[in-house]
């Protein structure tokens, strides 16, 4: 999933992209549409990997005995 799906979620990714689109505008960035949209997708990326991780799925991993 590259985008949300919840209008709230939408709204939020749309404008942090135009932020960072913004800020890349001030400083005279070539493609900055581009690199705006790909920083936001790998931090959303990221935070949703972290987040992922957090979630203890309650199966215990099984530890290897030294034979």
């Amino acid at each position: 999933m590259t985008t949300p799906y919840k209008p709230l979620g939408q709204i939020l990714f749309g404008v942090s992209v135009a932020a960072a689109y913004a800020i890349l505008m001030m400083y005279h960035i070539v493609f900055g549409l581009f690199f705006a949209l790909f920083a936001v997708c790998i931090l959303r990326g990221i935070y949703i990997t972290v987040s992922q991780m957090a979630i203890p799925t309650g199966v215990p991993v099984p530890v290897a005995k030294n034979l």
